[in-house]
């Protein structure tokens, strides 16, 4: 049963932090897009 929880929760974690990651360069992508139009 605790086995099972500690499973659970390193998925968990796992997925936040690639989810994080992922927002975090959409998020750089953006803003480096926007400023190259601004910037032409």
């Amino acid at each position: 049963m605790l086995d099972t929880l500690v499973n659970f929760a390193r998925r968990a974690i796992t997925i936040d932090l690639v989810l994080r990651g992922v927002a975090l360069f959409l998020r750089l992508v953006f803003e480096a897009r926007r400023l190259a139009r601004r910037r032409a």
